[in-house]
């Protein structure tokens, strides 16, 4: 198992851990020569006022087809409403979005713990690649391994 799962989610150590990871299997699959593509990071979890928001919007763009016009104006009017919206919405009607949030939270969860495998396969694999390597070329110049 991967020790980046196990720290909270979003934590400065996590992430500094991921980047140094990604890092690692980028600098590996350019040394492997592109034989493998580096693999896509998985999409963050959608909040529950997120799903609310994208269930919402039609609706106030129906009720307000003034707004449905391009622009930032247009669409900081709709936010506005959007958020009004969640804000007055009881607590019943919430719990649905907030049940949907944990269930994509728990798919992020899945995925991140696939693509750090993957990461680390890929670096695990570039490492034993250049210890294969290292080997035979050592094993070229005597069987002490020590290059003289």
């Amino acid at each position: 198992g991967s020790s980046l799962m196990r720290r909270p989610m979003g934590s400065r150590a996590s992430r500094t851990a991921l980047k140094d990871l990604e890092a690692q299997a980028t600098a590996a699959l350019s040394v492997a020569g592109g034989w493998q593509e580096m693999p896509r990071r998985p999409r963050g979890p959608v909040s529950a006022f997120n799903f609310f928001a994208v269930e919402r919007r039609w609706d106030v763009l129906r009720q307000h087809p003034e707004l449905r016009q391009r622009g930032h104006k247009y669409n900081n009017r709709v936010n506005k409403l959007v958020g009004e919206m969640w804000r007055s919405a009881g607590k019943e009607e919430k719990d649905k979005f907030y049940q949907r949030a944990e269930e994509d939270k728990q798919r992020f969860e899945r995925e991140m713990q696939v693509y750090e495998e993957t990461l680390n396969r890929i670096v695990g694999g570039a490492a034993l690649h250049a210890g294969m390597h290292q080997h035979h070329v050592s094993g070229l110049h005597g069987s002490s391994g020590v290059n003289m």
